[in-house]
């Protein structure tokens, strides 16, 4: 129980110290509707994982999510909160594990990547599926993954930086499967993923504590040079980076394979976030 209890300090600090800003109450608000909205226990809410540090983020967002939702049904006053830890935390976790986890692995990740994603299935009761496009396109895979679940919407740590859509939902359309992807973070900053994971003091992988800003396989990644310290050759840990402009310095530029991209379809309402999702829920009906 100890080990548990330690492995899960974030969840604890969220629940006694709330939400530290804005945007973690309304990434908080999106994966509630999303929970509201889809299935959980009918496996139609999957979340994609692939060891980075904004998806990192929205892994504790959706445990402070479910933390909330048990206290409230608990009825738990918030002085109370450490008295029931047990029951949160367990309460917690097995709503958690309901959520497929699919991570799709490339050809040659970081082995830091592999072991801070497996550490997490192991502590968090992640109900992890494990894809290799190493000969599949990303559409093909999801296809399969659709095929053999009830899947309808997912989970994504993308971030306006990096991302092509900008909104907080949005349908695939094409080639790939019908569902709604979800990003809970796409305003959120360098600066404001750092101060959630250090704030709350949650796991992350530690390539991240070696200089590496933007993860990407062992062929396109090198620690970020803004980072290096001269008279050692050493370098700073990521969230000392000042330029948010440089985050992806450490990226190699290669020559450009064919996209694997989504194409979206804008859901430009304007109406409230649970309006919209709603929306999104319904066009999966037709």
């Amino acid at each position: 129980v100890h080990g548990i209890i330690n492995i899960m300090e974030p969840l604890m600090i969220f629940l006694e110290k709330g939400a530290i800003n804005e945007k973690v109450e309304k990434a908080l608000s999106v994966i509630n509707g999303a929970m509201k909205t889809f299935n959980i226990l009918n496996s139609e809410v999957f979340f994609s994982f692939n060891g980075g540090k904004d998806c990192t983020v929205i892994l504790y967002l959706i445990l402070f999510a479910i933390g909330r939702k048990i206290v409230k049904a608990l009825k738990i006053p918030k002085s109370e909160i450490p008295l029931y830890k047990d029951e949160i935390i367990f309460g917690t976790l097995n709503v958690f594990s309901k959520i497929p986890t699919f991570f799709l692995k490339k050809t040659n990740e970081f082995d830091e990547i592999i072991q801070f994603i497996e550490s997490l299935r192991a502590e968090y009761s992640m109900q992890l599926l494990v894809c290799s496009l190493d000969s599949k396109r990303m559409e093909e895979v999801l296809a399969e993954i659709v095929a053999k679940s009830n899947l309808k919407c997912v989970f994504l740590g993308e971030r306006s930086a990096d991302a092509k859509e900008k909104k907080i939902y949005a349908m695939t359309t094409g080639k790939y499967p019908k569902m709604c992807r979800i990003h809970p973070i796409i305003d959120w900053k360098y600066s404001e993923v750092w101060q959630f994971l250090l704030d709350y003091k949650c796991k992350y992988c530690k390539l991240y504590d070696c200089g590496y800003t933007s993860i990407g396989i062992k062929d396109n990644t090198l620690p970020n040079p803004a980072l290096k310290i001269e008279s050692s050759g050493s370098y700073l840990p990521a969230y000392m980076l000042l330029d948010e402009k440089q985050e992806r310095n450490g990226r190699i530029t290669t020559p450009k394979a064919p996209s694997l991209s989504v194409s979206y379809t804008h859901l430009t309402l304007p109406t409230s976030d649970l309006v919209q999702i709603l929306v999104v829920a319904e066009s999966l009906k037709k």
